[in-house]
């Protein structure tokens, strides 16, 4: 998409106000004006700005449009993209992933899975072997050889002896 050079309102603003200046009768005394080396009539150089606010107002009213349009997508792409998506699965359906017709839908068949050579399946399954351990993950009949144990209920510790009745003889100084 092409890239503006110039601020279009600012410019549209100027020629508008240009527009009204000129139209005002305020250079009611003029009947030609020097503008960039080039003599203009009054009201030629009012057509040649009315002209320029033409294309001016074209680009507003082209933004605003796409604004509008890119808002509008915004707010349906999502639904206008699953509908899509899904007319094309039902129609690969209906017509087979096979059919010398799907190009016709814009739509190319699934390619056929490669099968795996005998190193990569015995890779495969250590993996997979080696992730059940790193889980520990079980199959219904591993799972079934598993049985909790009930802890036996703990003992009672036997009572301590008895400390001594005795009186205790007193501590000398000394």
């Amino acid at each position: 998409m092409a890239r503006r050079a110039f601020d279009v309102p600012e410019l549209l603003t100027w020629v508008t106000a240009l527009l009204n200046g000129l139209n005002s009768g305020t250079l009611a005394g003029l009947t030609e004006i020097l503008v960039g080396g080039t003599v203009y009539k009054i009201p030629d150089l009012v057509t040649v700005l009315q002209q320029v606010q033409a294309m001016l107002q074209e680009v507003v009213d082209a933004e605003t449009a796409l604004a509008k349009a890119v808002q509008t997508l915004n707010d349906q792409g999502p639904a206008a993209r699953k509908l899509l998506q899904q007319t094309r699965r039902s129609v690969k359906a209906q017509i087979g992933n096979k059919s010398a017709s799907l190009p016709l839908f814009g739509l190319v068949a699934d390619k056929d899975r490669t099968p795996l050579t005998v190193q990569q399946t015995a890779t495969k399954v250590e993996r997979n072997l080696a992730t059940r351990e790193a889980r520990h993950t079980m199959g219904p009949a591993q799972k079934a050889k598993v049985h909790g144990q009930v802890p036996a209920a703990p003992q009672e510790p036997a009572p301590a002896p008895a400390a001594s009745a005795g009186p205790t003889p007193p501590k000398t100084a000394g």
